[in-house]
C-alpha cells in the first residue's frame, strides 16, 4: 500500500513517483530537494551547488503552489499530509534545522516519533495535538 505526501495547502502530491519532491529556501537561495518517504531516513538528493549550513533552519515549500510547509504547531518543524488507502489521513512533522533528525507521525492521538532528536520536540507535539 503506497504512501502519498500532499501539501498541506492545495493538496498537491508530492511523492508522485518514490522520493518526496519539495522546494527549499536558505537565505535567498532556493533549490529542490528529495527527501525519502520512509520516517528516520534523512538521506536526501540536491543539487551539489546549493550549500545548506548545518544548525541553519531552511523554509521548504511545495513546488506546486509554492506555499510554505511550515507547521503551526511549531515553527522549526515543516507539516505534510500523509494518505494510505483504507486509512484515515495522518500529519507527518518534520525538523526544519539541517542536521536535526527529528520526524513525527500523528495519526488521531497517536504520535510517533523518529530520529535522534526527536526527543527536543515530542512533549511540544503530543501537547499540540492532544494526546
Amino acid at each position: 500500500m503506497k504512501k502519498r505526501f500532499h501539501c498541506p495547502n492545495c493538496k498537491t502530491v508530492l511523492n508522485p513517483n518514490v522520493k518526496i519532491v519539495l522546494t527549499v529556501k536558505h537565505g535567498k537561495k532556493l533549490g529542490m530537494i528529495l527527501m525519502s518517504p520512509q520516517p528516520g531516513n534523512y538521506r536526501c538528493l540536491k543539487d551539489d551547488n546549493f550549500v545548506y549550513e548545518e544548525g541553519k533552519m531552511v523554509t521548504f515549500m511545495c513546488p506546486a503552489c509554492n506555499e510554505s510547509i511550515t507547521s503551526k504547531s511549531n515553527n522549526r518543524l515543516a507539516h505534510l499530509i500523509m494518505s494510505r488507502e483504507g486509512h484515515r489521513d495522518s500529519t507527518v512533522e518534520f525538523s526544519r534545522i539541517i542536521g536535526e533528525h527529528a520526524t513525527f507521525i500523528i495519526d488521531g492521538k497517536d504520535v510517533t516519533g523518529y530520529g535522534e532528536d526527536s526527543d527536543n520536540y515530542e512533549a511540544n507535539v503530543r501537547n499540540f495535538f492532544g494526546s
